[in-house]
């Protein structure tokens, strides 16, 4: 934390995280570092509310709606992109990181955000249409570290937006945060986890041109080969996928794609099949091609883990309440968005360390369930108290490992195996905003 803290106060993020260059350069209440400061600390009660909170913890003798909303606009969202990669880059350089075998098990999956109503994020973002006409809604999409449980990449773009396309630009940002972190590459790889509605020719290319692996679920039609390899009935084979036999507005989009690309190679892809207790297929198709060092239930298991990423929605949208937006523009609205990727890493990380120092003792007690930290507790002991030890200049390891120990005693059991049948859809079920809904933190 003391590396974010340093970053925070740096020339370099100050000069980058401006719109102008003569924007905070007056001594204000909000000043710089102040404003992204109460952006991280999350507003999810009203602005007035959380206002009175900021001057209790004395950050500053007098804040009013008017002067944050002023010096708000003067603020790059960029700022809290910047420093999640800060945090992601120091995480994977001082941490001991959990892979499998050697891979670092990256998940790419997209979701939508409810937005406020107004005629600029209408525009820009667009409208999810229903019987009364629509709501705005934006599409967002993670790379997630299943493994390490932290969201090394986020993007939130308009409805209509692809999600493939998204996983190209998540791919591309991670080569550049590799490229800025002190890891061996060589020695720790990535292994991407796609859903079913990912696969791709052009999504293979890209990640076999970048040296990278990946375990993907797909529909028997993907492609021929495929198809071919399923009907055969062998639950475990592999196949060569040769782009020469594409159809040719594919091979014109891979060309598009990637001006070098050799349209006359082919990639041999390890094709699995498993039957699932609901009686229905799951097929996955992997670059992990050796039969005896990677067994077909390795990649059962491992595909099971992209569930994380559906849990770490979860996290932010219900306990986070991300869609809780403070703002009816688009620069606010990235604010909130980028600005709750970066608190829920921090607490995710915080947890994990929790966990992990607690973990040898429940294996001695041999306890009956496997047990997590209340991430409820964990976000809320965050909440005031993270920006309040910033800005007092007060030690940052006593205060993480003071929060640490809270997390401890707020441990939840993790009951393997569970299964939830949907109730049937109703056009009254589950209202956005229900009377009796808890305000969060």
């Amino acid at each position: 934390m003391e590396v974010i803290e340093a970053f925070l106060y740096s020339k370099e993020l100050f000069e980058r995280g401006r719109l102008q260059e003569n924007f905070f350069i007056r001594n204000r209440v909000f000043s710089f570092h102040k404003v992204v400061l109460f952006i991280i600390n999350l507003i999810r009660k009203s602005l007035q509310i959380e206002l009175l909170r900021f001057t209790k913890i004395g950050v500053a003798k007098e804040a009013t709606k008017q002067a944050f909303s002023k010096a708000r606009r003067k603020l790059d969202p960029i700022i809290f992109v910047l420093m999640n990669h800060k945090l992601i880059q120091e995480f994977y350089t001082d941490n001991e990181i959990k892979t499998f075998r050697r891979f670092r098990v990256l998940a790419i999956d997209g979701s939508t955000v409810q937005l406020p109503f107004s005629n600029e994020l209408v525009e820009h973002y667009g409208l999810a249409k229903n019987l009364f006409g629509g709501i705005p809604m934006a599409r967002i999409s993670t790379l997630y570290d299943v493994l390490n449980k932290v969201t090394i990449d986020s993007l939130i773009v308009p409805y209509k937006s692809s999600e493939r396309d998204l996983a190209f630009e998540h791919i591309k940002n991670l080569l550049e945060i590799n490229d800025n972190t002190n890891f061996n590459t060589s020695e720790i790889k990535d292994l991407f986890l796609f859903d079913r509605g990912y696969p791709s020719v052009k999504l293979l290319a890209m990640i076999h041109e970048n040296k990278k692996d990946f375990v993907v679920r797909c529909y028997p039609s993907f492609v021929n080969v495929v198809d071919n390899a399923i009907k055969s009935g062998k639950n475990d084979q592999i196949i060569e996928i040769a782009f020469s036999d594409l159809h040719k507005d594919t091979k014109r989009r891979l060309r598009k794609t990637f001006p070098n690309f050799d349209v006359n190679k082919s990639i041999k892809v390890r094709v699995l099949l498993f039957k699932l207790k609901s009686g229905k297929q799951e097929i996955l198709l992997t670059s992990l091609l050796d039969q005896k060092k990677y067994l077909p239930i390795d990649f059962f298991n491992l595909y099971s883990q992209r569930w994380d990423t559906e849990e770490n929605y979860k996290f932010q949208k219900s306990i986070a309440a991300m869609e809780n937006f403070s703002g009816k523009s688009k620069l606010t609205v990235e604010q909130d968005f980028f600005a709750t990727i970066f608190t829920c890493n921090i607490a995710s990380l915080l947890m994990q360390e929790a966990l992990d120092e607690i973990i040898e003792t429940f294996e001695l007690k041999k306890y009956k369930y496997g047990y997590k930290i209340n991430r409820n507790i964990g976000l809320s002991l965050l909440k005031d108290e993270l920006i309040a030890t910033i800005i007092s200049g007060k030690d940052l390891t006593i205060f993480c490992e003071k929060v640490k120990e809270h997390m401890k005693k707020n441990l939840v059991p993790i009951r393997p195996g569970r299964s939830v049948s949907r109730p049937p859809c109703s056009r009254n079920r589950n209202r956005k905003f229900p009377t009796n809904k808890r305000p969060g933190m």
